[in-house]
């Protein structure tokens, strides 16, 4: 099973480096706890993705589904925070149609 977490990158619309500035520490710890668990209890590979998020829009960048379909996922795990639960159910909604 390979498994994809998705969680949001905010960045301002004139920041557009590329770098990621923030980790999520939740679904980082996530993945190193998959990481360490034996055999067929892990996932064969977990992908930490962090699509673009335009702050101020509240929405992800052009691409953020594709982004997510890169790693071929079988499962998808999204992590949001209040503010960007709209952004998180588009992007939900943009991968199940995928």
């Amino acid at each position: 099973m390979k498994l994809t977490l998705v969680s949001s990158q905010a960045r301002r619309p004139d920041d557009d480096d590329g770098r990621v500035k923030e980790l999520n520490l939740s679904i980082a710890l996530l993945k190193a706890w998959l990481d360490a668990q034996p055999g067929a209890a892990r996932p064969a590979a977990t992908s930490l993705v962090y699509p673009r998020l335009i702050l101020g829009e509240v929405r992800f960048a052009a691409g953020a589904a594709a982004q997510v379909l890169a790693t071929e996922p079988d499962v998808v795990g999204l992590s949001c925070w209040i503010w960007d639960t709209d952004a998180m159910l588009h992007l939900a909604a943009e991968l199940k149609a995928a």
